[in-house]
């Protein structure tokens, strides 16, 4: 089993996996997405013409030509280039197998004659007979590329070489092989060789041999008459990433528990989908990928972008597509029935929707004037209606029955107001307008009621921004959050409050329940942040988290805490499920922040920790809470949660140890690895409480009961057993299982 360990900054979408030994936990990490079968793609243009298939792993990717394999990777600062060559083999085209589920989609450019879409993917990859009697089959996960020689009976071994252009190979003292490159050390292990005997596996004894910079086989003894397998395995060691940063911005869920993840990379060897090339053009784009319920297999993965700098930020979904937003500087943005044609500024920002496939663009538009322009967040309510919402510092930005029509971002430094934008189910304009102050105002997120009233967080140091039925009229520091609805028809605010103490504080979540209350996240630096009711009321001094509901009329607080350690902590998003628990993911260089109804404890980093914490419904206490990630920096940046009260989460890591994965690498320099994680709900364990004899009291909770009784309950809770003495004959011996 062939191996490319790749010792670098994998950057793949994985769910870690942790199980108990006894029994199912209530928030158990799911299934390992770096686990998912490596994808080989038929090259539909995605690539050079020379090149027949072309496949991405974690920090790698590799082009399958006739008779070699070109492999292309990044230590952050170098790339590097490896071409794997098969001296005196045959030129033989590659046969791929086993189908995967899903595809690949690569849309490009605004002319979507040259899009490559519903490109099918194989599990296998075989070269046959590529010296006589011996094929070369290639596999493996998003963690690792495996190969093997797979001989014939009676085939000469002594015919395979393998050759490394582009870094210069040696021999270690252990018999491992190393290939030397401007990015790093490849290093071969020693080879595994084989035989299948009666069902059982034979090793064989076999080391590589070494001349010039070609490699061979010397083997020991084996049975000529029975097939054999050479399994070198191969690892990198050393710096290895994406050729550039990349990172999971956004995160929403189906009804099925699909999860729906856009972000930005920089890495043209990103390992699900994108532009395949040897050199990477410096520019960033964005990724919409779709994962299966658990995590085990891509639905879909579609790149998005221009030539310019392409980032997606926020992302929905619904029963007819997925609605993604964001920014670029790409003049050739792809649009598809949109409101606006061209780019109006040297960044704008855009919202686009795919179909349920992935692979077709329903609408793609750009929105913004002629100054900078960033969409931030997008919700999506039930008519298939977008809501957007950003900032901007164009004073023409596209406006449509405006509450606000005129731009007030004074001249200066940083002169922005938000903006809400709803687009109709078919992407035309429905309304837009600003929210406009004097000096900077920003919208980070939104959410939209049953209703059709769109909720917007963000934060302000104007000190006139919009209020109407505030909770706090003035701007209370430099740097104010601010909580604004809007009406469903969008002419009119329903309530706009500052919400903030006496220094900087940034609403960067909202979310909505089914009786229109809004919950709104951030982080707080004021020691007077307004508290109600909550969890905490205690200030660490430094950055705090927070996380507040209003009333449904936004009049008052139902509770309103801080929620940190001892450290710097920081919420960047929230949801609410089902119940009316609120959920935040953010990160925190705090030591103590709470572990509660986990197994998942993990150990916080030494810059930033990436956290998840849910709250009851009266926010008075954590029902989960946990860090997650390694020894250095992670950070969440998005939270969702579905039906079933799963939490999904998504953001970025340097760490070589998150515990998603295995580590293949130490820390990368300058290359950032994108994550997504899911936390599954537990299921209920039965126990049972017997006695001998039979038919004792116990008291279990306080409650006096008769055994043998079954309990059903959460894993991980507390509960308390106890046996009067004495009941009668047998003695008290009990057994709780």
């Amino acid at each position: 089993m062939t191996s490319y360990g790749f010792v670098c900054g994998s950057v793949l979408l994985a769910f870690a996996s942790v199980a108990s030994a006894a029994h199912a936990q209530p928030h158990a990490l799911q299934a390992d997405y770096g686990r998912l079968p490596l994808r080989f793609e038929p090259n539909r243009g995605q690539a050079d013409a020379s090149v027949r298939y072309v496949t991405r792993g974690a920090g790698y990717a590799i082009l399958f030509g006739t008779n070699q394999a070109t492999l292309a990777f990044s230590n952050g600062r170098q790339r590097s280039q490896v071409a794997v060559r098969l001296p005196g083999a045959a030129s033989v085209e590659p046969v791929a197998s086993q189908l995967l589920p899903g595809a690949t989609h690569y849309l490009r450019g605004r002319d979507a004659s040259r899009w490559q879409t519903n490109i099918g993917t194989f599990a296998r990859l075989r070269y046959p007979r590529v010296y006589p009697g011996i094929d070369l089959v290639y596999y493996g996960n998003q963690r690792s590329l495996e190969f093997d020689f797979e001989l014939a009976p009676q085939a000469d071994p002594s015919l395979i070489r393998l050759r490394f252009d582009g870094g210069k190979a040696r021999l270690a003292p252990t018999g491992e092989l190393l290939v030397e490159t401007a990015g790093g050390t490849l290093v071969q292990h020693r080879p595994v060789i084989y035989q299948m005997i009666d069902g059982r596996r034979v090793e064989r004894q076999g080391r590589y041999k070494l001349t010039g910079n070609e490699v061979s086989f010397a083997l020991g003894a084996y049975d000529r008459n029975l097939p054999l397998v050479i399994d070198p395995v191969l690892s990198y060691s050393g710096y290895l990433g994406g050729s550039g940063g990349d990172a999971a911005y956004g995160v929403a869920v189906d009804s099925a528990g699909n999860a729906y993840i856009v972000g930005q990379t920089t890495s043209g060897n990103f390992p699900v989908s994108g532009a395949l090339t040897a050199s990477n053009s410096g520019d960033s784009d964005v990724f919409v990928t779709k994962l299966s319920p658990g995590g085990s297999s891509i639905v879909f993965s579609t790149y998005v972008g221009g030539t310019g700098e392409d980032a997606g930020v926020g992302i929905a979904v619904d029963s007819s597509g997925v609605y993604f937003t964001g920014h670029t500087t790409s003049t050739d943005f792809p649009n598809v029935s949109p409101v606006q044609q061209g780019a109006g500024g040297n960044r704008d920002g855009f919202a686009a929707k795919l179909n349920v496939s992935g692979n077709s663009l329903i609408y793609s538009t750009y929105i913004g004037g002629s100054q900078e322009d960033r969409a931030l967040a997008i919700a999506v309510d039930s008519s298939n209606a977008a809501y957007i919402a950003g900032t901007t510092s164009s004073s023409n930005f596209p406006l449509l029955g405006a509450i606000y029509g005129t731009f007030l971002g004074a001249p200066g430094l940083t002169p922005r107001d938000a903006f809400v934008t709803k687009l109709s189910a078919a992407g035309a304009l429905a309304y837009s307008t600003y929210l406009p102050g004097s000096n900077e105002d920003t919208a980070l997120s939104i959410a939209v009621d049953s209703t059709g009233a769109a909720y917007v967080g963000g934060f302000t140091r104007s000190t006139d921004f919009p209020t109407a039925n505030p909770l706090r009229a003035s701007n209370a520091g430099g740097l104010d959050g601010f909580v604004t609805k809007l009406n469903p028809a969008g002419s009119a605010l329903v309530y706009s409050t500052y919400l903030g103490g006496g220094a900087d504080d940034r609403v960067t979540g909202i979310a909505v329940d089914a009786d229109n209350a809004a919950y709104v996240s951030g982080w707080t630096f004021s020691g007077n942040f307004p508290t109600a009711g909550g969890l905490s009321t205690s200030f660490s001094g430094a950055y705090e988290g927070f996380v507040s509901k209003l009333s449904a009329s936004g009049g008052s607080f139902v509770y309103s805490t801080y929620l940190g350690g001892n450290g710097e902590d920081f919420v960047s998003s929230i949801a609410v499920d089902s119940t009316g628990a609120a959920v935040v993911a953010g990160y925190s260089t705090s030591t103590d922040l709470p572990q509660v109804a986990t197994s998942a404890a993990y150990a916080n980093g030494r810059n930033n920790g990436a956290f998840v914490s849910r709250l009851n419904p009266s926010g008075d206490a954590l029902q989960f809470s946990t860090y997650f990630g390694g020894a250095s920096t992670d950070q969440a940046n998005s939270v969702a949660v579905d039906a079933n009260r799963s939490i999904y989460s998504v953001g970025s890591t340097i760490s070589i140890d998150f515990p998603a994965i295995s580590a293949f690498q130490s820390i990368p320099q300058g290359s950032t690895d994108a994550f997504a994680v899911k936390f599954s709900e537990g299921i209920p364990v039965t126990y049972t409480v017997t006695t001998n004899p039979p038919g004792l009291n116990i008291i279990v909770d306080g409650v006096t009961t008769t055994a043998p009784r079954f309990f059903s309950w959460a894993p991980g809770s507390q509960h308390t057993l106890n046996v009067p003495s004495p009941q009668g004959t047998g003695g008290t011996r009990n057994t709780f299982a």
